[in-house]
């Protein structure tokens, strides 16, 4: 324990300043969370609509590669179940020109039947390509003795039962990632100074460019053309052969983390957790040493000045960015780096659904028929009724589908409204139910009809709303993340050098965005650069 405890400010009470709160609340410091919301758990948001668990946020882990995460949920005794992942159904689609070293043999054989063009190819998946794109990426032409074409890449196995994709992203571990972001070059650049779109223009063919673009999936981001080292890792992680997909299950889901970390805070007494109040400005305080918030209490009259030794900004850019005015200028600048990307999630819940009495449809069953990008099916195998659920799982450009249904303020999931949005979700789980054509307007309305009686409940949930304006972030080409991080951890208001007591965290300023192992990761940073 220290022998004089700090006081430390935490504004953001997602996953990332819980964690800060709970490791500096056990070193006997005085933690004090703001939370804007009138909840805790930041982006992570269960629903529990009719005895199934809809998880708005966060609902998959790969706990082989978030070994953060799996600490802190075997420290909270949460448990995991399988997660069903996702298959691409057979449809027609656009053909893409590909080149000969982007199609394997089998590839090309079962091209033949397509017709003479045997380059243009359906049975390339997107993903595959990618692989192959990222691999090359790693192992440009400069380096002429590694494997290039797609059957060596990707086809051939080894004794091991590996193919070259996978043997390398098995290989690697966090201070290969950290060579890749500072010394892995292609065509004369460093790796980190591309955009994504054009690393894999280098490496790979328009067609192929094109393919992975147009079918795959929002993890391209393809309007921001994010940091071609980062995005190369993220996919470099999941191309691993020991990534189990898990959920979390039994009542509250993923929830439960921030339920039990909300616990074990309430619980000690040098800590505060505060909801219904925005941090709205970081400036110099009356005391030497010291940082002054002002704090905006939704519920009185007026805002309040509170001093503190540190303050750690555990939050998304669009409200960080909101506080930066006294930052010194490279910090705004890291700040600024990363770009958020939109996600939104739908659901229903039928009564019964259509498959009660048969299988469960598999997860994407449909989902090239309605605007989304992934369909998910669940189910509640104790209710006393046959219960149902389905999710749609968007990003852009599906995503402006379902935009004109959200409700401003948008501060959590929109439960059974606004009205019209059920006959509209309603037409588009007949499209998922049938598969076909429906026959006659009469009858397409009919089948309308008993699908909308069937919806007992329905929501939404839209992240590109204020205020946490995107539901995951991604770094900009020209960043070096080590260094990036490493200035945010501890820094100094404009006027104070050599004070370092203001601490940038969250998934958004992590070398692992878009997963709670990378809020984790920039938490513990942060926290390391607080000496008691």
């Amino acid at each position: 324990m220290p022998t004089s405890p700090l006081s430390v400010a935490i504004a953001g009470g997602g996953i990332a300043g819980l964690y800060c709160a709970r490791e500096l609340a056990q070193r006997g410091h005085r933690v004090t969370v703001f939370e804007q919301l009138p909840r805790i758990g930041g982006r992570i948001e269960t629903l529990r609509m009719d005895g199934i668990d809809c998880e708005c946020g966060p609902m998959r882990f790969e706990l082989a590669i978030q070994p953060m995460l799996k600490q802190l949920a075997d420290e909270l005794r949460i448990q995991f179940s399988d997660f069903t992942p996702p298959a691409g159904e057979p449809v027609h689609a656009t053909k893409y020109t590909l080149l000969k070293g982007e199609l394997s043999r089998r590839q090309r054989d079962e091209a033949k039947t397509d017709g003479p063009d045997l380059t243009c190819s359906q049975h390339t998946t997107s993903l595959d390509l990618l692989r192959l794109g990222v691999y090359r990426m790693m192992h440009c032409p400069d380096h002429p003795q590694r494997p290039w074409d797609f059957d060596e890449v990707l086809e051939a196995k080894g004794a091991d039962g590996k193919n070259e994709v996978e043997r390398y992203a098995d290989s690697l571990t966090d201070g290969h990632y950290d060579e890749i972001r500072t010394t892995v070059t292609l065509g004369g650049r460093r790796l980190h100074t591309m955009g994504l779109w054009n690393a894999l223009d280098y490496v790979l063919s328009s067609g192929a460019v094109a393919k992975i673009r147009d079918v795959g999936t929002f993890y391209h981001l393809i309007p921001e053309n994010p940091s071609a080292s980062e995005w190369a890792i993220f996919w470099l992680r999941l191309f691993r052969t020991d990534k189990a997909l898990s959920t979390i299950r039994g009542e509250g889901g993923v929830s439960q983390i921030v339920t039990r970390l909300e616990q074990q805070l309430r619980s000690q007494r040098n800590v505060d957790i505060a909801t219904g109040a925005e941090v709205i400005d970081v400036g110099p305080a009356s005391a030497p040493e010291r940082v002054e918030l002002k704090v905006d209490y939704r519920d009185r009259d007026d805002v309040l000045p509170l001093e503190f030794d540190h303050v750690i900004l555990a939050l998304p850019k669009l409200p960080l960015s909101k506080l930066t005015r006294r930052f010194p200028s490279d910090i705004v600048k890291y700040i600024d780096a990363v770009n958020g990307f939109p996600l939104l999630k739908l659901f229903a819940v039928l009564t019964p659904p259509w498959w009660a009495g048969g299988a469960k449809p598999t997860a994407q069953h449909g989902a090239h028929l309605v605007p989304t990008r992934e369909v998910h099916y669940d189910e509640s195998l104790g209710a006393v009724r046959p219960t149902g659920m389905v999710l749609l799982y968007t990003d852009r450009p599906a995503n402006a589908y379902w935009t004109p249904y959200i409700q401003v303020p948008h501060q959590a999931a929109q439960v059974n409204t606004p009205v019209t949005l059920k006959r509209d979700l309603a037409a588009q789980l007949v499209a998922l139910k049938e598969q076909s054509e429906t026959g006659s307007q009469e009858s397409y309305r009919a089948q309308i009809d008993q699908m909308e009686a069937s919806i007992a409940s329905f929501a939404i949930r839209d992240w590109s709303k204020p205020p946490f304006g995107a539901a995951s972030h991604a770094w900009m080409p020209g960043f070096n993340v080590p260094e990036a991080m490493d200035r945010l951890k501890a820094f100094s208001l404009v006027g104070q050098p050599g004070r370092d007591n203001i601490h940038i965290c969250g998934e958004a300023y992590s070398d692992y965005q878009g997963f709670i192992e990378g809020s984790l990761r920039s938490a513990a940073k942060a926290i390391a650069s607080i000496r008691d």
